[in-house]
């Protein structure tokens, strides 16, 4: 997942992610797994957050994803500044994958360079979350700002429902036409 990350204008992983013990966003990694648990990886902001997934795996995850691999879970925090300086846009669609006040794969893809971060402080239902996605992304495709297509996304669910609860880091202004990398 870094690696695809660190080249890519657009990145975007739907799935799993934390809550309030640690903030992360899971993937599923094709021919890595011996078994089960070790299918699966992670995107994570600090070594904490490492240590956590591979001690108590994923929290709140259904079905339960238990612990990963350490080799399979990215902490960003061990990267060079400016990795990630070719992304334009890179969403975090998972519960808690923008947690406030702790470390999360959002703030750490915002540090490296991203030019725009979009991920959720809270816990989303997958219905939610597929069709703020379905919105969101056909937004942009019209050649609304990141801001306005995540806005939109929200259209017709009550104000305190989860899927409102997103954060956007950088810039909220970016647009993904005309197709280019980050800055």
């Amino acid at each position: 997942a870094l690696e695809q990350l660190k080249k890519t204008a657009i990145f975007y992983v739907f799935g799993h992610g934390g809550d309030n013990n640690v903030s992360c966003q899971t993937f599923w990694a094709p021919g890595k797994q011996k078994d089960a648990s070790s299918g699966w990886g992670a995107i994570v902001q600090s070594v904490n957050d490492r240590n956590y997934l591979v001690q108590y795996g994923v929290p709140g995850s259904t079905p339960p994803i238990p612990p990963i691999p350490s080799d399979n879970i990215v902490v960003l925090a061990s990267e060079p500044s400016g990795a990630l300086s070719k992304v334009l846009l890179a969403v975090y669609e998972g519960c808690v994958t923008a947690g406030l006040f702790r470390t999360s794969p959002t703030k750490g893809t915002k540090n490296l360079g991203a030019r725009c971060v979009v991920g959720f402080r809270n816990h989303i239902g997958e219905d939610q979350a597929r069709a703020w996605a379905d919105r969101f992304w056909t937004s942009l495709r019209n050649g609304t700002t990141v801001s306005s297509a995540a806005s939109s996304a929200c259209a017709g669910w009550p104000l305190y429902d989860p899927i409102r609860q997103y954060s956007i880091l950088g810039a909220g202004t970016t647009v993904i036409h005309p197709a280019r990398y980050g800055q």
